[in-house]
């Protein structure tokens, strides 16, 4: 979002001169902050406010309330961060006006009690869903891609000879991913090829925004007859073991929802709470072995796995993990 869009509609409906910069401080705050969103400062009546601003409409599971906390521990006393969106769904609005989240959705309203702010315009709503993220055949075929050899032209099925998607499957992965962007696809005979036009880091870069948690969920097991060692570790147990993080006193492991559903079927317990001999299971949207290498989750997606965990020091392990990428 660009910034004198926001510039001029807060003039317009605040009838003074506003001066819009970015935040010199942003990059103090944790990697998954830095990821989802662009930071400019500006004063509003003699307030000095910290804009949060979404590349990109978030999705239900973002926590908006939580991220404006976190930015507010790293900014000075006084500040006040403001949620700035191209978009809010109804539910979302009234969900951040219960919570007394500031919020600006230039052209549409202007929410800031802090300030005795409601001005209400017309509201530009987003679709109730996720469909601005990949889905998770498309990420794992693009994980697939950025980190095996590269190469800038591939065919599709290559991609999936793994995880045997259909090929009705892989077609909408090959559309997603040219929708966002990412590749394009041209024919080579009768076939449907991937080219990227960019080298594998540029393109990691470039699909943040259209990423999203592998984890479906997380539930606490115990084995009732044999233990399940040959799933990967994921969350902080695979990140301990690639930095200098402190394991959980847990391990962390990873499954399909397939997987899961044979794994309650041999014997795997659930638990309210964890005790001796647990292990905290992710189930995962995609079948997280067909990516993982050495009995681990692989990197991106464990990266993405963890953007919304709020202690620094996993993210400063998952920034060193990233550094390391072998692109």
């Amino acid at each position: 979002m660009e910034y004198h869009g926001i510039q001029r509609y807060l003039q317009e409906v605040l009838a003074t001169s506003v001066r819009i910069r970015p935040w010199d401080d942003a990059q103090q705050l944790p990697f998954y902050l830095r990821n989802a969103y662009d930071f400019a400062e500006v004063a509003l009546f003699d307030t000095p406010c910290l804009l949060v601003i979404a590349d990109r409409p978030l999705d239900i599971e973002a926590d908006i309330r939580r991220h404006l906390d976190v930015v507010a521990k790293h900014a000075p006393q006084d500040v006040l961060p403001v949620y700035v969106t191209t978009a809010l769904a109804s539910y979302e609005r009234k969900r951040l006006i219960a919570q007394g989240v500031p919020f600006i959705v230039p052209g549409n309203q202007l929410f800031l009690p802090p300030l005795g702010m409601d001005l209400r315009e017309y509201f530009r709503e987003r679709p109730d869903n996720t469909s601005n993220a990949l889905s998770p055949a498309t990420q794992a075929l693009l994980f697939t891609a950025l980190l095996r050899p590269w190469k800038d032209e591939i065919h599709p099925e290559r991609l999936n000879e793994r995880f045997g998607y259909t090929p009705m499957t892989v077609s909408r992965a090959t559309r997603e991913l040219q929708a966002a962007g990412l590749a394009r696809t041209f024919a080579v005979g009768r076939e449907k090829w991937l080219r990227f036009d960019q080298r594998p880091e540029a393109v990691w870069q470039r699909a943040q925004s259209w990423l999203r948690s592998p984890v479906r969920r997380s539930v606490w097991a115990v084995h009732a007859v044999d233990p399940i060692n040959d799933a990967p570790l994921a969350g902080l147990s695979a990140l301990a073991a690639q930095s200098a993080l402190a394991d959980s006193a847990y391990p962390e492991r990873a499954m399909s929802s397939e997987r899961w559903k044979h794994a309650q079927h041999k014997g795997l317990l659930l638990l309210h709470a964890p005790e001796p001999g647990a292990t905290r299971w992710q189930i995962w949207r995609y079948d997280p072995s067909h990516l993982a290498d050495h009995g681990l989750v692989d990197p991106l997606s464990l990266i993405v796995s963890l953007r919304e965990d709020t202690d620094d020091r996993v993210q400063q392990a998952a920034e060193q993990l990233e550094a390391k990428l072998p692109w």
